[in-house]
């Protein structure tokens, strides 16, 4: 089986246009995710966003929680520690498996990253060793005899992972005991991962003014707000007023730069203000208490660029272990 070579390329037309974020910020708000298979038989998938312009954005890969497995062919309820010990120091070998499973990145996933509008770089599976403390291999002379090191069992099953397009890989450590024991007493411990690099699906969220600002507002703008508004002026007239109250609390409570920027921010916030108080009953408005004001306070985000658009995700497979004998 030929090794294939994860590194996913774009053409220059791919990349010919830079993101539009001025554009994304205003869809940020109705946009939702979605699920989209990247490979419906390795079962990979992806949350995506899709844009009005019928272009999909790259977010995450759902997580595979998958173990390693090490099955054992011996007596049921035998204990791994026992059976290493027969092996290594009495040369009683017995029969064993490592699956590791597949991440599902085949190269039909790999086409299916190309798709998406946020430029996506795959990086080749790579081994993560997390603990080599490697006990059993030391202690297994015939083992090492035969040349046998967890630096060629890690070299080996690297390559065999490079070269299974992401799919689950099998390997016969009957011969390997000394390795099979030390991954089931953990004293070797690994696991595959991807580098999976992205520009960011979407801008950044943030609040332009608190939530403890912002009840503190309400409530002191709607315990003014009487005092500014007459039925003797125009709509025009109380509207005016009512910025003139909301811009009086606001500056009691945060600085002028997070509150009164632009005057799309004051009707904003005036507007979120009048909704909350048009939803209250008497005690509610007299008390205005916080938790009643939290979803039009959620009015008050702003979706601007990252200041570093590029994220790197590491995909990582088997984080867990699951040591089978006699099943």
């Amino acid at each position: 089986m030929k090794i294939v070579t994860f590194i996913l390329l774009f053409t220059a037309a791919a990349n010919a246009q830079a993101t539009d974020w001025g554009s994304l910020g205003k869809w940020a708000p109705s946009l939702k995710s979605e699920s989209v298979y990247l490979d419906p038989d390795t079962g990979l998938r992806a949350e995506v966003y899709k844009l009005p312009t019928g272009a999909s954005r790259f977010h995450r890969l759902y997580v595979r929680n998958i173990p390693i497995k090490v099955v054992v062919d011996a007596k049921r309820n035998s204990k791994a520690g026992d059976l290493c010990k027969m092996s290594i120091f009495l040369g009683k070998r017995f029969k064993a498996k490592l699956i590791i499973p597949g991440d599902g990145i085949s190269p039909a996933a790999l086409a299916k990253f190309s798709t998406f509008e946020n430029s996506v770089v795959v990086g080749e599976p790579k081994i993560n060793l997390t603990k080599n403390y490697g006990y059993w291999i030391s202690n297994d002379t015939e083992y090492r005899e035969n040349k046998g090191s967890l630096e060629s069992e890690i070299s080996m099953i690297s390559e065999k992972i490079r070269e299974s397009q992401g799919q689950e890989i099998q390997i016969d450590l009957s011969d390997k005991n000394a390795f099979a024991c030390d991954l089931m007493e953990q004293t070797v411990q690994f696991s595959m991962v991807r580098d999976i690099s992205y520009e960011k699906a979407l801008p950044d969220r943030t609040m332009w003014i608190k939530q403890s600002a912002y009840t503190s507002i309400y409530q002191q703008f709607w315990k003014n707000h009487p005092n500014v508004v007459s039925n003797k002026n125009t709509p025009k007239q109380n509207e005016i007023a009512e910025a003139f109250a909301l811009g009086v609390a606001a500056r009691s409570v945060v600085a002028t730069s997070e509150m009164l920027s632009s005057s799309e921010r004051i009707q904003t916030f005036l507007n979120s203000v009048k909704a909350d108080y048009a939803a209250l009953n008497t005690v509610q408005k007299a008390m205005a208490k916080e938790s009643e004001l939290i979803n039009n306070w959620g009015m008050n985000i702003d979706y601007v660029k990252p200041e570093d658009p590029k994220y790197t995700l590491n995909y990582v497979i088997g984080e867990m272990l699951d040591v089978s004998i006699g099943d």
